[in-house]
């Protein structure tokens, strides 16, 4: 039987490829690689090293995948008419990688051929506008127009253009910082827009589409106090004598040096939290209930504050460029895609039953996207910047 492909182990292939891989990621994909027995996936069994072998033999099958001709046929399985979005090996897996898309579909006796469609010349990409920083005396900068290696100098502070939507942010004078709180700046993101910035501490935070963060100019030495809207990523430096805090709606998360992320979107249905490493508080505003979170698990505040486990690594897929899907319906699938590509939906009759789960790359234009959700019998119409969802 085919070994199933772990799902985090895309971003690293598509590392593999471009030449950027750690050596961890590659060594996870020579683990990978080298687990199958089958005529589709060969491990050289001569003499020559290994990781050379597997690196050359890996490459050109990725590469050869993706430029297979668009008009062949592929097979499509389905399973109680759900479309699982997810990648494994062998004869029950679809690659699909030129068009950025991966699909795990388990064998059933249910089977599609369908032909996969050609790539849109052209077609609604990303929204792009613009990263604005907003200071504490209101007035606005574009952060999307600095070039790199600019540095922005405002009043007690710089913030260097690293990369195109990467920023860091660095203190001129924290002496006189003895109120934090009193002074703030608010960085946000368009929808199809993401930033990280690095802060004088060397924590670090990734800003998701349509969202905003808003944090102190001055750092003090024992308190760090931020406003979270929309959705984001932080990576804390340990640091016991400062409380780091995240407001974000009803919700407060408590942190001394971790990892985690936050989605607090107003459209959402709950605010989720969940804790990659370390520990974190959350702690519900309305009835001070809290729970302190362990690695691999999630709160969700909605009516009631409830922890779960979970994966905790699919929360960050969108850093790395995909949408990551668990079990969603077709309303949650969609409102990722409105922030993404800035777009309105509709939904016409009955909304479609179907669950999605796993991942799509967000570098997809929304035609591709949406083609690949109507293999699940759902279906589309747009309408300029509307799109209309139909079963």
């Amino acid at each position: 039987m085919a070994k199933q492909l772990p799902d985090n182990l895309i971003p690293a292939i598509n590392k593999y490829l471009e030449g950027t891989a750690t050596p961890e990621e590659k060594e996870q994909i020579n683990r990978w690689y080298s687990s199958f027995n089958d005529e589709v996936v060969e491990v050289p069994s001569n003499n020559l090293n290994m990781e050379e072998e597997i690196d050359t033999r890996l490459k050109l099958r990725l590469k050869e995948m993706m430029d297979n001709s668009y008009e062949k046929e592929i097979k499509v399985y389905t399973l109680r008419r759900r479309l699982l979005l997810r990648i494994a090996s062998a004869a029950a897996v679809i690659f699909i990688i030129s068009t950025g898309a991966y699909f795990y579909l388990h064998r059933s006796t249910d089977i599609q051929v369908v032909k996969k469609a050609k790539p849109l010349k052209e077609g609604i990409v990303r929204f792009e506008n613009k990263v604005i920083l907003t200071l504490q005396d209101g007035s606005r900068i574009s952060l999307t127009d600095a070039a790199k290696g600019e540095v922005i100098r405002q009043n007690g502070f710089t913030i260097t253009k690293i990369a195109d939507g990467q920023f860091v942010y660095n203190l001129l004078n924290s002496s006189g910082a003895k109120d934090p709180n009193l002074a703030l700046n608010k960085i946000e993101t368009p929808k199809g827009g993401q930033v990280r910035v690095k802060f004088p501490d060397g924590s670090q935070v990734w800003i998701n589409a349509a969202s905003s963060v808003r944090f102190p100019v001055l750092f003090s030495n024992s308190e760090f106090n931020t406003d979270l809207n929309g959705e984001a990523y932080f990576e804390v430096t340990p640091n016991k004598s400062r409380k780091f805090r995240v407001r974000s709606g009803r919700q407060i998360t408590e942190v001394l040096g971790t990892r985690f992320n936050i989605k607090a979107y107003l459209d959402e249905p709950f605010i989720s939290t969940t804790l990659l490493e370390g520990s974190i508080r959350i702690t519900d505003l309305t009835n001070n209930n809290s729970q302190l979170l362990k690695p691999g698990q999630q709160a969700i505040l909605e009516k009631t504050l409830n922890v779960l486990d979970t994966e905790a690594r699919d929360a960050i897929a969108w850093t790395e460029g995909y949408f990551q899907f668990n079990n969603a319906d077709i309303k949650t699938v969609m409102r990722e895609l409105e922030r993404w590509y800035g777009i309105t939906v509709r939904y016409e009759d009955e909304l479609p039953k179907q669950k999605f789960e796993g991942a799509i790359d967000k570098k997809l234009s929304l035609q591709q996207v949406l083609g690949i959700l109507e293999k699940s019998e759902v279906h589309f119409r747009i309408k300029g910047k509307e799109v209309v969802v139909m079963p």
